[in-house]
C-alpha cells in the first residue's frame, strides 16, 4: 500500500509541477516547441515591432481565422490553445519584409520577388 501512496504523490508532484511551469511559463515567455516546425527545445519569446522582423527569425503567431485553419484544427494538424482560432500559436521563420512582392494565385506556387516558393502550391481539397 506504501508504494501506491508514494506513486500517487509522486504523480500529484509532477502534474502540479508541469501545471505550474505552463502557467507561468506562458507569462514570462517560455515555450517548449515538440513539433517538426521548428527546431524542438525550450524557447524564449520577446515582443519586437516590425522593425526588429529579419529574414530566417523564428516568430510566434497565431494562425487568423480561415476556413483551412478550422479545416487543419478538427482533424489534428494544429494542437489546441490560447489563439483566437483555439489552436496553439505556431513558430514559423519570417520569409518577406517590408518591401518584398508575395504573388498568390489558387493552383500555382505562391512567389516571393519573382521567385517560386518550394511546397506552396495550393490543394483544391483545402478550403481557402
Amino acid at each position: 500500500m506504501k508504494t501506491g501512496k508514494t506513486f500517487a504523490i509522486w504523480a500529484l508532484s509532477l502534474t502540479g509541477l508541469v501545471a505550474v511551469f505552463a502557467a507561468c511559463g506562458r507569462a514570462t515567455g517560455l515555450r517548449i516547441n515538440a513539433t517538426a516546425s521548428a527546431p524542438t527545445g525550450l524557447w524564449i519569446v520577446k515582443k519586437i515591432g516590425v522593425d526588429g522582423l529579419d529574414r530566417g527569425r523564428l516568430v510566434e503567431i497565431c494562425p487568423p481565422s480561415a476556413p483551412v485553419v478550422d479545416w487543419m484544427r478538427d482533424r489534428g494538424y494544429l494542437a489546441a490553445g490560447g489563439c483566437d482560432t483555439e489552436v496553439a500559436p505556431l513558430l514559423k521563420p519570417v520569409r518577406a519584409i517590408a518591401g518584398d512582392v508575395i504573388e498568390l494565385q489558387a493552383g500555382r506556387s505562391a512567389m516571393h520577388n519573382g521567385r517560386e516558393l518550394p511546397n506552396t502550391q495550393t490543394l483544391s481539397l483545402l478550403p481557402a
